[in-house]
């Protein structure tokens, strides 16, 4: 679990980012994870945005890195 890779991905047009995505799709996150894995970023209301999904985030946060978020 100590060697991540992390998937460059696209974050949206200047400004709003994919907020529009994200508001009308209900499997926006889904899609997302299935492509790029447990942790993505993305650009939210023009905020940079990092989304960590399933069993594989929670690990990182609780057990290995929980130093690093707050």
């Amino acid at each position: 679990m100590d060697n991540y890779q992390f998937t460059p991905v696209q974050v949206g047009v200047p400004i709003i980012g994919e907020t529009l995505e994200f508001l009308s799709d209900p499997n926006f996150i889904e899609k997302r994870y299935q492509q790029y894995g447990f942790i993505f970023k993305t650009r939210l209301i023009a905020r940079p945005t990092v989304v960590m999904v399933g069993p594989e985030a929670a690990e990182v946060i609780l057990s290995s890195h929980m130093n690093c978020f707050s």
